[in-house]
């Protein structure tokens, strides 16, 4: 439950973040429009005990369409909807990378968790629903894995930040 309560409002903060839409290269006018912003929490969230605590942490957001996009700001809310903090981004560009990262994530938990090392903070298949795999296809998926990882350094992690 109380990790219930501590995702509610990244949640809400993701929602907020995703408004900030794709950003027109052109006129260098900042549209708000939907975006598939995802925002990822850096702390210490399983040595959490006590909720009334405030704990700082960091969060990492990604964008993970096709399009670029200028973030406004950063809005933390609690479950009621208030404001906690508010930051401003200052219309920060956050590149998309059409899913690149998303599809990295998706192949280490597919693989056995001895060679990913995904055994928690899985984000698509739980661990105790991931499907056996042979020899070879555990291969291929390495194989596929290190080509993902590096268009991602390619990409110098431009769409993260």
């Amino acid at each position: 439950m109380r990790t219930s309560l501590l995702l509610l409002p990244l949640a809400a903060l993701a929602f907020f973040l995703g408004l900030r839409g794709p950003a027109t290269a052109e006129s260098g006018a900042v549209v708000l429009a939907p975006s598939e912003v995802q925002v990822f929490p850096f702390g210490i969230l399983e040595g959490v005990r006590d909720p009334s605590r405030i704990v700082p942490m960091q969060v990492q957001a990604y964008n993970g369409s096709a399009e670029s996009i200028q973030l406004l700001d950063l809005t933390v809310r609690d479950a009621a909807g208030t404001v906690l903090a508010q930051v401003d981004l200052l219309g920060e560009r956050l590149t998309g990378d059409d899913g690149l990262i998303t599809e990295a994530h998706l192949l280490m938990e597919t693989l056995d968790p001895g060679l990913s090392h995904r055994y928690d903070h899985r984000l698509f298949i739980p661990l105790d629903q991931r499907p056996e795999l042979t020899r070879e296809q555990s291969a291929a998926l390495m194989d596929r894995l290190f080509d993902k990882m590096r268009d991602v350094v390619a990409m110098d992690g431009t769409q993260l930040k």
